[in-house]
């Protein structure tokens, strides 16, 4: 196995996943970064915008990304067959840098080999006729070997109709040296405008009527998502003698005095209030 990484037991495209996706830098946003401090660098601006806000769960897919979202799975299929290989979805985090963290199109059983797969009629038509890998994937791709800390991976291209394509990538320690620096740089900057984010604390007891505390519940987590801010928010459950506190990494919030008059309504005084 591979100590340079960890897979985290993650389905892509859940409510979970975006939120771990959202706290670190994946490799598609790679490129994005390396544009960080450069005259033309809007979209990486609106990046560390997004970074420091709240976990956004309708994420935006255009067609094509639609598209190559459900081609994926056949890809892979083909890929597999093609190969020989056993490859599978997963996530990686590395062991070095907690927010270096890869959604993987295909990773073998024993870690050794990775495939990043592309369904689509123009990047097809590219990497069959250049033999390389577009400029704009090439962050993405290297961000992975980074991650995983591998020599190497498969850039495969699918297109229905047409004969999958194969290119292997190898590492390149110039760009990975370059690219680690501007990402720890951008980080920096994330983490800097959430270290003191305020922690709001919802204190709830068991009633012992399921449904009643399931009701409480959601209607607690909107009401505070109907105030849009940066403070994080615990829960912490009485039940039994017990308390049980539980990070809700899906719910900021901004707390004012009318957030707590309204939280007070709902589940009792004192019941949310900061952490000092």
């Amino acid at each position: 196995m591979n100590a340079k990484f960890v897979v985290v037991e993650l389905e892509q495209g859940t409510s979970q996943w975006l939120a771990w996706r959202h706290n670190g830098i994946g490799a598609s946003e790679a490129s994005t970064v390396m544009r960080w401090g450069e005259s033309r660098s809007e979209t990486a601006s609106k990046l560390l915008q997004k970074k420091r806000g709240p976990v956004i769960l309708n994420s935006f897919k255009s067609e094509a990304m639609a598209l190559g979202t459900k081609l994926e799975p056949e890809a892979r299929n083909l890929y597999n067959e093609k190969t020989g290989k056993d490859v599978r979805p997963v996530c990686v985090q590395s062991s070095q840098y907690d927010w270096l963290r890869a959604s993987l199109d295909g990773l073998s059983a024993n870690h050794d080999m990775a495939v990043e797969i592309k369904c689509g009629a123009s990047v097809y038509r590219r990497v069959s006729q250049s033999r390389s890998v577009p400029d704009y994937y090439y962050g993405q791709v290297q961000h992975i070997l980074a991650a995983t800390g591998l020599d190497a991976l498969d850039f495969w291209c699918y297109w229905p109709g047409n004969s999958p394509f194969l290119l292997p990538v190898e590492r390149d320690d110039t760009y990975i040296e370059r690219l680690l620096s501007k990402e720890l740089e951008f980080w920096n900057l994330v983490t800097q405008a959430t270290t003191n984010r305020r922690v709001v604390l919802i204190k709830m007891e068991d009633t012992g009527n399921p449904g009643e505390d399931a009701h409480r519940l959601q209607s607690t987590m909107q009401l505070m998502l109907e105030f849009p801010g940066q403070d994080s928010v615990q829960l912490e459950i009485m039940a039994n003698g017990q308390r049980t506190r539980l990070e809700m990494p899906l719910v900021t919030t901004s707390f004012c005095p009318e957030l707590e008059k309204r939280l007070a309504a709902l589940i009792g005084d004192g019941q949310a209030r900061i952490m000092n």
